[in-house]
């Protein structure tokens, strides 16, 4: 993460990992917002919903929001069970899921994205990221 963010940031970076608190869950970082134990604090899509005195909003940087791209791999020869599990994963009812929770952007061009995601025009801090969707757009 530090590498990443360092990458981004560049000088800036230090400063912001000196103000930073390392600590708990991501479940415990969305209390300490809820609390005001934290002015903000950074989790996941699914965490930012969850505020059980709604005292916690959703901020979409202007930026974009930190992707953090997750692939799914499999060696060489994996068995049937463990290719049916891969593609149960990539299915529409799976990809489904982890949209309508927030937990990922579906891979399965059928599946909506997420609403908060579609609200702020899939707009994501990512080197590259204009590049790679030109680049999808054009296949």
């Amino acid at each position: 993460m530090k590498f990443y963010i360092g990458s981004l940031l560049g000088d800036k970076a230090e400063k912001l990992f000196e103000s930073i608190v390392l600590d708990g869950l991501p479940i415990d970082v969305n209390k300490k917002v809820n609390e005001g134990i934290f002015d903000i604090g950074i989790v996941s899509l699914p965490f930012s919903r969850a505020s059980r005195d709604q005292n916690v909003t959703l901020c979409w940087p202007e930026e974009g929001a930190f992707a953090l791209p997750q692939v799914l791999i499999q060696k060489n020869g994996a068995s049937e069970e463990a290719l049916r599990v891969s593609n149960y994963l990539l299915s529409e009812d799976a990809q489904k899921f982890i949209s309508d929770v927030g937990v990922m952007i579906p891979v399965n061009p059928v599946v909506p994205l997420p609403r908060e995601v579609e609200e702020n025009n899939m707009s994501l801090y990512w080197k590259g990221w204009d590049w790679f969707i030109s680049g999808i757009n054009t296949v």
